[in-house]
């Protein structure tokens, strides 16, 4: 077998079908002889046989003969190749073994007057003419051989030229070509039989090819693209060579004198993502992370971040990646501008991204914090005993009582029976729980040495199954008002309940007021009912009067009063105190989510929980965002101002334990 690239891989053999016709034989008959011609050939087929190798493939049907006397043994065959103009020398073998050679005739001999048909598919990488050679035994003994042959591609003449090749364009023309540029060559080609490939490749430090299978065309003409990549390396020199092989695999070559340089002129390119924006507010403290990502032709040297004014600036060398860029306490109540621009390997500098962030500021008041055993479900406080009293509902429900002073627990108050809400009386001497499943108000006096559960049933609701209790306020007037929950039309307002003297009335309402949030004024004079957006309406407890319903944008968040009423927050949305909207406060959390919040007494700010950022705060007569206080634990949802207004509580309950801070606002 020859070793060239030409003729690798060079036969593919396979028996398609096969026939086979007697004629009468009368006896034998020693000397036979057998002759085998092609009766059809069809092709050539030009494939893809993968790996960028092409492959032509002719089917051919042959039919041996037998002529003389006797019978004859078929043994092995050999199978030549030729390729080339001058195709007298093989350039490749291949012996075809007896049992093969028996299986394609259809039997192991041939006699006289017989004939024999069978299919060959042969294919090999370049266009060839193949001769087959059948070894056969006649009985007379003495080894002879029937040779058939055919061409698989174009016959090819004698004197064959090589093929022609113009170079029709070169763009850009031979200069210094950035990386990532496209080096564009336009060429033609043909033979005065056929072609077999043409290729255009890019020569130098890198190499960059694209072939063309020709399939026996006797012209043609390509536009080729090539993008010049980094690893050709900067300085380097590159030149373009367009190459064609004709079906007699004679090549022509055409080398033009053009020379490449290969440079870098072209900057980087950052983009950047999580960016603060302006419904993002950054407060000191913070860490941004800002994921940086440059593109460029060539290579990047590194990625620079620098804060102005503030002096601050660093780099991230691997080229994409975070960023990571604390907020410094002294850019509190600035303006301050995130820049950031890319280096590549060249030196060349992007244009510079630019980011605006206003920094507030983050306060540290006096804080007490601790972590408990058990859930939380909410808090009451009670200042003048200096004690903040905790639901706490896991596994039996409870009252866990905590010393603002030590922040401990110092007593547990059992209950038997769990409870819906909860509220402290107006002379501050006990504590009023709804209790939905007992259909009663339970009271704990605070004055006695041993606090314990004492049931209040609600007699109003015997001929009312389907009502209970729901959430619970006493106002000033040393009365609970109880939201019933029911279906309509049972459910008519409120229940509410003289705790001195156990007096149970119903106050009606314009609508049914079940599953409605419900809250009081710090002074406990005006009660106030919000549900969905078609219901916010306000109660006031000397008058015993509802106010008009009013509808509201939102109903995201919690709903807060301050002192007096004269201010109302649903979620973000500021209200008088007639119910009129003035206006939504800036989302510190994100959009309108606000998991939870708390209303100064004096209505002018709102605490917002913020998770691990800590608690912030706005200011309700413009909206605008004043600043954060840091708590060690991430502020979840529940937040409560004390009666007097100094102190706020934060917890955050999860199962098995809860973290509590108390933060004095004064």
């Amino acid at each position: 077998m020859v070793d060239s690239p030409l003729v690798r891989a060079f036969v593919t053999i396979v028996v398609l079908g096969l026939a086979a016709c007697s004629g009468d034989a009368t006896g034998p008959r020693p000397n036979l002889v057998v002759t085998v011609a092609v009766t059809e050939l069809s092709g050539p087929d030009v494939f893809d046989a993968g790996t960028n190798e092409l492959r032509v493939q002719c089917e051919v049907t042959l039919r041996a003969t037998g002529a003389g006397d006797g019978r004859a043994t078929w043994n092995g065959a050999t199978l030549l190749f030729y390729a080339g103009p001058n195709r007298l020398a093989a350039l490749d073998t291949i012996v075809i073994a007896q049992q093969e050679i028996q299986q394609a005739w259809g039997g192991s001999g041939i006699g006289s007057s017989e004939a024999q048909l069978s299919r060959w598919s042969v294919s090999a990488s370049i266009p060839f003419k193949a001769t087959l050679a059948f070894r056969y035994r006649p009985e007379s003994g003495g080894e002879q051989t029937a040779r058939v042959s055919f061409t698989c591609g174009p016959s090819i003449p004698a004197s064959l030229a090589p093929p022609r090749i113009e170079l029709l364009s070169l763009s850009p023309p031979g200069r210094d070509i950035d990386v990532g540029e496209t080096l564009t060559i336009e060429y033609s080609a043909e033979s005065d039989v056929a072609l077999w490939t043409t290729t255009a490749r890019v020569t130098g430090p890198c190499e960059l090819e694209q072939t063309f299978p020709e399939r026996f065309a006797r012209s043609v003409q390509h536009t080729v693209t090539f993008v010049i990549p980094p690893t050709c390396g900067l300085a380097s020199s590159l030149a373009v060579e367009v190459v064609a092989t004709d079906a007699a695999v004679q090549t022509s070559r055409v080398r033009p004198p053009d020379r490449w340089r290969v440079v870098d002129h072209t900057p980087p390119q950052v983009f950047a993502d999580y960016l603060p924006t302006a419904a993002n507010y950054v407060f000191a403290g913070d860490t941004l992370r800002p994921f940086v990502a440059t593109i460029d032709n060539n290579a990047i040297g590194g990625i620079i971040w620098e804060i102005r004014p503030g002096g601050v600036r660093d780099s991230i060398l691997a080229g994409n990646g975070f960023a990571a860029i604390r907020m410094r306490p002294e850019w509190s109540g600035q303006s301050i501008q995130l820049r950031l621009f890319a280096r590549d390997a060249a030196g060349l500098v992007s244009d510079t991204l630019v980011v605006p962030i206003a920094v507030y500021p983050t306060i540290t008041p006096p804080i007490q914090s601790t972590t408990i055993a058990g859930d939380i479900a909410g808090v009451e406080f009670d200042e003048r005993r200096g004690l903040l009293y905790l639901v706490q509902l896991q596994n039996s429900a409870r009252i866990g009582v905590l010393s603002l002073s030590s922040m401990t627990i110092v007593e547990t108050i059992p209950l038997n029976v769990a409870f819906e809400d909860m509220d402290m009386s107006a002379g501050g001497d006990s504590l009023v729980l709804s209790l939905r499943y007992a259909r009663a108000l339970g009271i704990i006096d605070l004055q006695s040495g041993t606090k314990t559960l004492s049931l209040v049933p609600l007699h109003s609701l015997d001929t009312l199954a389907t009502l209970s209790p729901g959430s619970v306020r006493v106002a000033a007037n040393g009365k609970a008002y109880v939201r019933l929950d029911g279906p309509a039309p049972g459910a008519a307002g409120l229940l509410e309940v003289d705790l001195a003297s156990g007096v149970e009335r119903f106050v009606a309402a314009d609508v049914d007021l079940s599953a409605a949030r419900f809250e009081r004024s710090f002074d406990r004079s005006v009660l106030i009912m919000a549900r969905g957006t078609a219901l916010l309406q306000r109660y006031d407890v000397a008058l015993g009067t509802f106010s008009p319903i009013r509808s509201t944008q939102s109903v995201y968040g919690p709903l807060r009063v301050d002192a007096t009423a004269s201010r109302i927050t649903l979620g973000l949305d500021v209200f008088d105190g007639q119910l009129d909207f003035l206006r939504r406060v800036a989302g510190i959390y994100g959009g309108e989510a606000i998991p939870g919040s708390a209303l100064s007494r004096d209505g002018n700010y709102l605490y917002q929980a913020l998770g691990y950022r800590g608690v912030g705060r706005a200011r309700t007569s413009d909206g605008a965002v004043v600043d954060r206080i840091a708590i060690p634990f991430s502020a979840s949802g529940f937040l409560k101002i004390s009666p007097s207004g100094n102190l706020l509580v934060v917890f955050d309950s999860f199962i098995g334990n809860a973290s509590i801070s108390v933060i004095d606002l004064r």
